[in-house]
């Protein structure tokens, strides 16, 4: 069982790359700076190894692999460049395009508009990788914080997943 609060002790664990905490009653817990909305969704199995430049987009690199324990809706924004069958959602709707930049630290390079919103149903037993967004900087040196839940969505994802695409607010 994986439970989030307050740790009796801490220990790490190389083959999932992710350090838990004892709770001294027989569970481990995922440290909060890490912990999404999903994690009493999914299974923890052994971290899938990921390429450099993937694990520099999770908070500090800290990234875990699951299988869904059952269906479970993410969200995509995309727009511009970006398409609705890319490879990063969330796990909270977008309030609007601004905050969706900021909380997925979106880079404008990236040219990702942010105009609209798919609407992901991921099927249970599906490998995910999931974690916290890195902070990115832009060209001009403002900080995106960004903080929101990543979901690393499987390559090549079924474009069936996708129940609803709705335009994501300007404000």
């Amino acid at each position: 069982m994986v439970v989030i609060g307050k740790p009796v002790a801490t220990f790490f664990i190389p083959q999932f790359n992710i350090t838990t905490w004892g709770t001294g009653k027989g569970e481990s817990e995922i440290n909060p700076k890490y912990a999404t909305a999903i994690d009493d969704k999914v299974t923890i199995k052994e971290q899938v190894e990921l390429p450099t430049w993937l694990k520099e987009t999770y908070t500090d690199g800290q990234y875990r692999t699951v299988i869904t324990n059952e269906n479970i809706t993410v969200y995509r924004t995309f727009g511009g460049k970006a398409g609705e069958d890319g490879a990063f959602a969330t796990t909270v709707p977008a309030a609007n395009r601004i905050s969706s930049k900021i909380d997925s630290a979106l880079l404008p390079e990236w040219k990702n508009s942010r105009q609209y919103e798919a609407v992901i149903e991921i099927p249970k037993g599906t490998e995910l990788n999931i974690g916290k967004v890195e902070r990115q900087m832009t060209q001009t040196g403002t900080v995106l914080k960004g903080g929101g839940d990543q979901i690393l969505l499987p390559q090549n994802w079924p474009k069936e997943w996708i129940k609803e695409i709705r335009e994501v607010p300007s404000r």
